[in-house]
């Protein structure tokens, strides 16, 4: 539904613009339907980042205790809202990679071997970063198929090498939004400069949302340890209605400035 939600309101708002329409000769393309398949992959790309993927790291990291007891189909509810959204991020990844590879006639724009000042050019980082962090995010279902038993030895291992792989592919996803935000705006943003605002503003909270998460779940961790009874220790109470209250409230401003920076793309 989402997905149609996206693609209609492209369609929509580039069918209803003034532009003619200019053939390209060679691929018989019009620059209408380039500039449908840049949105489109904007669009895509954002919303699959910044506000999917997020919400899918934080349900696993953050909220395995959120009501046990429900299992739907025998399945803890935050590993439903892990792989769901991480499912819709990876539809997403293939819609926008499909409609950007559409625009640029299935050619490669990152670095190549004789590129010369080309491959350091924004464009080719854009390119590069781009593709690899989808790569990243592709491995990541697929290693989940083959994941070890929870008891099992190597399942540590696992568990470090899906976490590590999972930021690293976020944070060169946000360089890749943010290289775009800051060179491409003027071609892809009704406003550039607010876009730089937005993208950055994202990045910033998003940032400091895991980090004062990860403070409070150590801190939570104290009401588990066995502390001798001479000890002084205040335990921590209602922890995790604070990191519940504090994604919540994530989770509408990330999907408000998704929005905004999507409103951008759309109505240029």
């Amino acid at each position: 539904m989402f997905v149609a939600l996206v693609f209609g309101f492209c369609i929509l708002q580039v069918g209803g613009s003034s532009n003619v329409t200019v053939e390209n000769e060679n691929s018989g393309l019009s620059q209408e339907t380039k500039s449908l398949m840049d949105k489109i992959h904007g669009i895509c790309m954002i919303f699959a980042w910044f506000f999917f993927v997020i919400i899918a790291i934080g349900s696993a990291r953050y909220f395995k205790e959120f009501q046990t007891d429900v299992k739907p189909m025998g399945v803890r509810i935050w590993f439903w809202v892990h792989r769901t959204f991480n499912y819709i991020a990876v539809i997403l990844m293939i819609l926008g990679l499909i409609a950007i590879f559409i625009a640029h006639e299935w050619k490669w724009s990152g670095p190549r071997p004789g590129g010369g000042a080309k491959n350091s050019s924004a464009t080719a980082y854009h390119a590069m970063f781009g593709i690899l962090c989808c790569c990243l995010a592709f491995t990541q279902p697929l290693g989940a198929l083959i994941r070890c038993a929870p008891d099992a030895r190597l399942r540590p291992i696992f568990n470090l090498a899906h976490r590590l792989v999972g930021i690293i592919a976020w944070v060169m996803a946000a360089v890749t939004i943010t290289i775009a935000c800051k060179f491409f705006g003027l071609k892809h943003f009704t406003s550039p400069d607010g876009a730089v605002v937005l993208c950055a503003t994202l990045i910033a909270i998003t940032g400091a949302i895991f980090i004062i998460s990860e403070f409070l779940s150590t801190y939570s961790k104290i009401e588990h340890q066995e502390i001798p009874k001479y000890m002084e220790v205040e335990r921590p109470r209602r922890i995790f209605p604070i990191q519940t209250l504090m994604f919540a409230i994530y989770i509408l401003i990330s999907f408000g400035l998704c929005l905004a920076l999507c409103v951008m793309i759309a109505f240029k």
